[in-house]
């Protein structure tokens, strides 16, 4: 006799199935999909954890007339430079060049019991729900540890929480240490005078640098800078930094902002220091900064002017920032009123055409590649200006949800409904081999 299960949404909508005793969980999952008409459910048991899809109505505990709680995922997208991820709960999966090479250490598509995911530029790296970590890409960038050479790294202790550089993979572990992974000049090598500590409590990356907050404010700094003594008092209980290749910026407790390194880069703010107080939000594209300041939430910017580190002919327009993103070249600012002003490199997104910024209104949410940038419009629409290289004709009149862009010319998104797409160059994931698409259906 067929059981009768409830699969039920916090909104009360339910799925009543007719399911055999021996089916498992998984089908379950996609047979309610298919009756709500919704993509990534995750079934919940009485505690509030995910269920074991591999589990039968048996062995999960389940029987005749029984109800089951679901609850739908937002999808979270995840790149390199070339490869693209999409995380549903506790699962990844994920395609592009890092899946094409062969290389020792390189893990199938799919990932389960996923708790966090950090990208290098060309590596994954994902923290596992029982405090493991697994990872897999290029070995200069970090890809190729064995789970085994991590765990041995780690010993007994979990980890807590991932970081990443462009090239190199930091682990803060749960006695307060931390381990790191990849290239030696990106961060992947602790220094002596980190390896001892046992009161991290936080980590942070800039392009090649880590930063560990220690319990009582101090910060400890490895990867590509060395900073004097007295600088790292001054980065006690900092609140952010963001970086260049051979700069970076910090804000510092206060609100203010540190600059270091070649000027060419950013790292030298001299000329704009005394409006650099109160800072909100920080970004750089590849050799300028741009920071929202103040309760005003003016931008200001420093750093080559090509890449946006001059905005004032748009000035006058940077006020109310909301949203500060940055291309390689160009920086876009979303305003509460939903403008979107642009400035820097046209070719990588600085100078939308005189049109298409007509319509850069009731702007949601900005999204930077690295030639070009998206703006998710209110209404479902996005447009899309840069490098020719980004398009948006994958997606027609579809409705997207979430959306990313990789460095190395491809976007991928997912659909209002659930569906995946991704275009532009394929060796940078610009096209989800079939093999993904059956693994994203089971989600």
């Amino acid at each position: 006799m067929a059981w009768t299960i409830s699969v039920c949404l916090p909104s009360g909508r339910a799925a009543e199935l007719a399911l055999e005793r021996s089916q498992t969980l998984k089908e379950v999952k996609v047979k309610a999909q298919e009756v709500l008409g919704q993509k990534f459910l995750q079934l919940i048991t009485e505690e509030g954890t995910f269920m074991d899809l591999r589990q039968n109505l048996d062995e999960a505990g389940l029987y005749h007339g029984a109800s089951v709680q679901a609850c739908v995922m937002t999808p979270l997208l995840h790149c390199t430079r070339s490869s693209f991820g999409l995380q549903v709960g506790h699962r990844l999966v994920t395609w592009g060049a890092a899946l094409l090479e062969d290389h020792d250490g390189w893990d199938p598509p799919l990932q389960e019991n996923v708790k966090e995911v950090k990208c290098t530029g060309l590596a994954f790296a994902a923290l596992r729900t029982d405090g493991s970590v697994v990872c897999w890409g290029h070995p200069s960038f970090g890809g190729t540890m064995s789970v085994e050479a991590l765990a041995a790294k780690a010993g007994d202790r979990r980890c807590t929480a991932l970081c990443a550089t462009v090239g190199a993979f930091a682990a803060l572990l749960d006695d307060g240490s931390v381990i790191a992974w990849g290239s030696p000049q990106l961060g992947g090598v602790i220094g002596p005078d980190v390896a001892p500590l046992r009161d991290v409590v936080r980590l942070d990356a800039t392009h090649g640098a880590f930063f560990a907050t220690r319990a009582e404010g101090r910060t400890a700094v490895w990867g590509s800078w060395n900073p004097e003594k007295e600088v790292l008092e001054k980065l006690r209980d900092f609140r952010a930094v963001s970086g260049t290749q051979y700069a970076r910026a910090v804000v510092l407790a206060d609100g203010s902002i540190l600059t270091s390194g070649n000027q060419a880069f950013g790292g030298d703010s001299s000329a704009v220091r005394e409006h650099l107080k109160d800072a909100q939000a920080l970004q750089a594209s590849d050799h300028a900064f741009a920071a929202v300041l103040g309760a005003e939430r003016r931008v200001v910017t420093w750093g080559h002017q090509r890449y946006g580190g001059d905005s004032s002919h748009v000035q006058l327009e940077l006020f109310d920032v909301v949203q500060l993103e940055a291309t390689r070249k160009a920086f876009a600012a979303r305003r509460g009123d939903g403008r979107v002003i642009c400035w820097g490199d046209p070719n990588h997104g600085g100078q939308p055409d005189e049109e298409l910024q007509e319509q850069l209104c009731d702007v949601s949410h900005v999204v930077a590649g690295g030639r070009g940038f998206a703006a998710l419009k209110t209404d479902g629409q996005v447009l899309f200006w840069g490098s020719r290289t980004y398009s948006g004709v994958a997606l027609g009149a579809r409705r997207v949800t979430t959306l990313v862009g990789a460095f190395g010319g491809a976007w991928a998104a997912v659909l209002e409904g659930g569906g995946l797409v991704a275009w532009g160059d394929p060796k940078s994931g610009g096209e989800v081999p079939p093999e993904v698409l059956e693994l994203v259906e089971s989600l």
